[in-house]
């Protein structure tokens, strides 16, 4: 095995190749900040009441006027908008002394108005999601998570097995391809269901891109690599309140982000294959031949005679000296399913927040005991 940190100290911990990369990878957080914040705006309640057709669209009333005549009040004094007058109102075609208050109230029998003065149409009003419904929009909401917590899963797994481009590659392209889907969406569960696939393919995105990065730089620029994706995540979350005012209904706005994902899957095709995960994986012709292209872009000469020896031998040393540790820990048969990031010697400050406090504090032991 080689160490991919002794090649980095010869070409570069960020050179301009892995600016370059961590540039084209960073662009993912664009459209994963919308997709994060959309259901601000998608799923924005509007103000609402019961819809009663002839006097909706047969008299010039004020919105308030039509709540008077047809919308009972509460205990609190406030219009029960889930309810309206029991009063018939086919007998409304021609005047208002149809109007009864003293009818009891019943519930919205009709359907709803809503007001479209800000958004046209978003997932509440196409659904109805709003009195005995209203549990439903917390329910998407939910299932979304879900979709986080088991693409996290699955794509950690994955992407350490399969490598991190396969996984990027593939996440990227169906999950924009899910994201546009839903725009054309009309069914309730089936939007449920796209934004399930969405959250469960775009969280192996996420996942595998942020990893990519912090394989492909040295320790020194890790931390700020990593609060730079996040940054750039923030950045998502500005463009779209702007989408969002452009293009209010819900189904435009959708497809407007899914559209302007689609550069990062278009980027990928010029990432190559982390040489960190190639190395550790025993593909060392192809971690090789990228780590030559690394260098060939940061514009350094590798000595091959020497670098690929030294990598060999820090490596080996870290081998014995992580397996020492864990024994002496007893945590060797976990350590050795951890990904290759973590397989080293004594984790690094930054790195050691990164692991479970168990790990961590059995390695403290364990240097402890090697100095005694």
């Amino acid at each position: 095995m080689i160490d991919f940190d002794v090649i980095l100290e010869k070409i570069g911990g960020l050179g301009r190749y892995q600016v370059l990369l961590v540039a084209m990878v960073c662009y993912y957080s664009i459209p994963s900040g919308f997709n994060s914040l959309a259901p601000v705006f998608m799923n924005y309640k509007p103000e609402y009441r019961c819809k009663v057709p002839p006097i909706d669209s047969n008299f010039n009333l004020t919105e308030n006027e039509i709540l008077n005549l047809t919308t009972p009040v509460d205990a609190s004094g406030a219009y029960a908008t889930c309810q309206r007058y029991g009063y018939n109102l086919s007998l409304c075609e021609t005047d208002l002394s149809c109007v009864n208050k003293s009818a009891g109230p019943i519930q919205c029998d009709l359907g709803y108005h809503y007001d479209t003065s800000i958004f046209p149409q978003t997932v509440i009003t196409e659904f109805n999601l709003v009195c005995d419904q209203a549990y439903l929009d917390p329910v998407a909401t939910s299932i979304y998570m879900v979709g986080v917590l088991i693409g996290s899963i699955v794509f950690g797994i994955i992407s350490d097995k399969w490598g991190r481009k396969p996984t990027m590659i593939s996440t990227a392209v169906l999950g924009f391809a899910a994201l546009i889907g839903t725009s054309f969406v009309h069914n309730y569960w089936l939007f449920v269901f796209c934004r399930f696939v969405v959250a469960f393919l775009g969280y192996g995105t996420y996942l595998s891109s942020f990893v990519y990065l912090l394989e492909i730089t040295s320790n020194k620029w890790r931390t700020l690599i990593g609060v730079s994706f996040q940054l750039v995540f923030a950045v998502g979350y500005m463009i779209l309140s702007g989408i969002a005012y452009y293009w209010r209904n819900w189904h435009k706005m959708n497809f407007v982000t899914g559209v302007l994902g689609l550069p990062y899957a278009v980027f990928l095709i010029f990432i190559p294959e982390s040489p960190r995960w190639l190395f550790s994986n025993g593909k060392e012709e192809e971690g090789k031949k990228i780590s030559r292209k690394f260098a060939k872009y940061n514009k350094v000469e590798l000595d091959e005679n020497i670098i690929w020896k030294e990598a060999e031998m820090s490596a080996e040393k870290k081998k014995v000296n992580t397996w020492r540790a864990c024994n002496v820990a007893g945590l060797k048969p976990f350590f050795q399913h951890l990904p290759p990031l973590f397989r080293r010697k004594i984790p690094s400050r930054r790195t050691a927040e990164l692991t479970p406090p168990l790990i961590s504090s059995g390695q403290e032991e364990s240097e402890s005991s090697a100095l005694k």
